[in-house]
């Protein structure tokens, strides 16, 4: 009995993680079309996310034509799967249930698509939407060879570090990853524009001046 309400609850979970993630996608899209950085498809090549490069996004891009297939085929595969398991299994274990439980985390991994933009209200990073006021400050340091990113991207000592503080409670610290002083400088440029704090030297902080 305890390994098919494993299975009800897993399935439960898997349609609300595709809904969510459904749901919040499309929304990043809408935002990527009011976009004001980068601007164009060649500056996305100067960044890198933990996930990997970002992309620039649309309703005919192949992450949201994925997206809407992978969503579709899980949800039918799994309430398939689960009402045959609950119907016809006579016993189930828990163990055995647990693989309904472990799946959602699995799906949040395929279908991760590495973003970055900043939009007037705030920024995404990673298919995440940051506004301003979430935002306690920036720092900016060289990806040296002490540092533990060094040797992950092409010409290593041209890549500068980009740690976003967030005062949001499961999401304190962001980080973005760019090639370039002239980007950062740009990229600077836009934060001091919304009005974030630039931390210099660890603790000394420089007030942005809000210029909107």
């Amino acid at each position: 009995m305890i390994g098919k309400i494993f299975v009800i609850l897993g399935v439960i979970a898997i349609f609300y993680i595709v809904l969510f993630h459904y749901t919040r996608f499309k929304k990043v899209i809408i935002l990527f079309g009011k976009s004001v950085y980068p601007s164009n498809g060649s500056d996305y090549e100067m960044f890198r996310t933990t996930r990997g490069k970002p992309e620039e996004l649309s309703f005919q891009s192949k992450d949201w034509k994925f997206e809407k297939r992978m969503g579709t085929i899980t949800c039918f595969f799994f309430l398939g799967l689960g009402l045959a398991t609950v119907i016809f299994v006579d016993f189930l274990d828990w163990y055995n249930s647990l693989f309904f439980m472990y799946f959602p985390f699995l799906y949040l991994n395929i279908v991760s698509t590495p973003t970055f933009f900043i939009f007037e209200d705030g920024f995404c990073l990673n298919r995440k939407i940051y506004f301003w006021q979430e935002v306690e400050g920036f720092s900016i340091t060289p990806v040296t060879m002490q540092h533990k990113m060094y040797g992950m991207f092409d010409l290593n000592r041209d890549w500068y570090e980009v740690k976003i503080e967030i005062n949001k409670r499961f999401f304190k610290t962001q980080y973005v990853y760019v090639r370039s002083e002239g980007t950062v400088e740009e990229l600077r440029a836009q934060f001091i524009h919304f009005g974030l704090k630039e931390k210099v030297d660890g603790n000394k902080e420089e007030k942005a001046a809000n210029v909107q």
